[in-house]
């Protein structure tokens, strides 16, 4: 079986069609998956229970062959959800980048959902002034930089629900003042969570 939320990313295999002794559960939900659903996830007819793609960006229309699946599955279907299905898969080409100029006096930083792709600009470090920040919800890649460190002001921040990678940086354990709490769900980061972690 395959677990949603395994901190997959790239294209999803078209291989994967030839599992077509998978019993149950087909669980790929949850993760940095991008590009077309393949046709050949179709031959997995024998998937009754639960048949998830959610939470990905997977474009384009749904194949028909994956479509028909649903009428097997009695529990939960969802391969919808949080996805950019219906979207051609050349238009997130088109979203913005983060902007690196923004006057150092802000102290509310919101890009929530605004479809943003690119990596997390290093001068985001520079907002010292800054006591929440959120860019979850994109299409952001690469890692958090080591410069929000800085940002000791910070009581809430939030940059799940992109496709970043890499370890969480040690200089994040400075943020003694996050009382309002981190959110990173949702990525696909490596590695340990960094015992500077504890002093938050």
């Amino acid at each position: 079986d395959n677990d949603d939320n395994t901190g997959f990313s790239g294209t999803c295999p078209s291989e994967l069609g030839n599992l077509v002794n998978f019993d149950d559960y087909f669980l790929l939900g949850h993760n940095s998956l991008h590009g077309k659903i393949p046709t050949q996830l179709g031959r997995l007819t024998s998937v009754t229970k639960f048949f998830t793609l959610d939470a990905n960006f997977f474009c384009d229309a749904v194949p028909t062959e994956v479509s028909a699946l649903s009428s097997n599955v009695v529990q939960k279907w969802d391969i919808i959800d949080d996805n950019l299905v219906g979207e051609h898969c050349g238009a997130r080409d088109m979203w913005p980048a983060l902007p690196t100029t923004i006057p150092t006096s802000v102290t509310v930083l919101n890009f929530y959902g605004e479809e943003f792709t690119g990596t997390i600009p290093t001068e985001f470090g520079l907002l010292t002034e800054a006591i929440e920040m959120d860019v979850g919800d994109n299409d952001l890649t690469g890692s958090i930089p080591t410069e929000f460190g800085n940002l000791v002001e910070l009581v809430a921040t939030s940059s799940g629900e992109n496709a970043l990678t890499g370890t969480l940086p040690t200089e994040l354990g400075r943020l003694t003042k996050l009382i309002g709490g981190i959110s990173m769900e949702e990525n696909s980061r490596t590695g340990t969570v960094p015992t500077e972690f504890g002093r938050l």
